[in-house]
């Protein structure tokens, strides 16, 4: 973030708070935490450190206070998901329904490619499985598969993740939707 930028954001607060208007105080700073973090989740060194010190938290409660940044919360957690990163903290912080959401309620095909990365690395732990399945994994997958075939390659490779745990694999078998982006990607070799 450029100096100009920080010194405009730093003066829309002033201004914000000149007025005494605490609803838009709230959502002003919440947008700007929102910003931080995003800047922050750029950087895999800090990926890690982010996850680890309640940075999904921090989001959901940003998210939560300020609706209109609710879906650039979301992505920042798909960014921070697709890192090395403690998986666990993330799904135990409600970083799986947040990816979820911004899934599903975006519509550009870089944050279907962010969110099923994402997907793809929180799935590479397999007690991550059961969680997101119950939690409308496969239905995410689906929706998100639509958007290139790039996007809807990545999310055949995570159901084949989830195929070859015997643990998952009785899940798949009762959805249709899942079992169709297998075979059709089959096809298409």
């Amino acid at each position: 973030m450029n100096q100009s930028r920080v010194y405009e954001t730093f003066q829309r607060i002033l201004d914000v708070v000149r007025e005494c208007d605490v609803e838009k105080i709230c959502e002003e700073v919440c947008q700007l935490c929102v910003a931080t973090l995003h800047n922050l989740a750029l950087d895999r060194e800090h990926q890690f450190f982010s996850v680890s010190n309640h940075a999904v938290e921090l989001l959901k409660n940003a998210a939560l206070i300020s609706p209109g940044c609710k879906l650039r919360a979301c992505e920042v957690v798909s960014t921070l998901a697709c890192g090395s990163i403690n998986t666990k903290k993330l799904l135990e912080e409600g970083g799986w329904s947040m990816i979820k959401y911004s899934g599903e309620m975006s519509d550009g095909t870089d944050q279907h490619t962010r969110c099923a990365i994402a997907i793809r690395n929180l799935l590479t732990v397999v007690s991550n499985h059961d969680v997101m399945l119950k939690d409308g994994l496969i239905p995410t997958l689906v929706i998100i598969a639509r958007s290139t075939p790039k996007v809807k390659r990545q999310c055949v490779v995570a159901l084949r993740q989830l195929a070859f745990n015997k643990k998952s694999r009785p899940g798949l078998g009762l959805q249709p939707a899942a079992m169709a982006l297998i075979l059709e990607d089959g096809q298409m070799k």
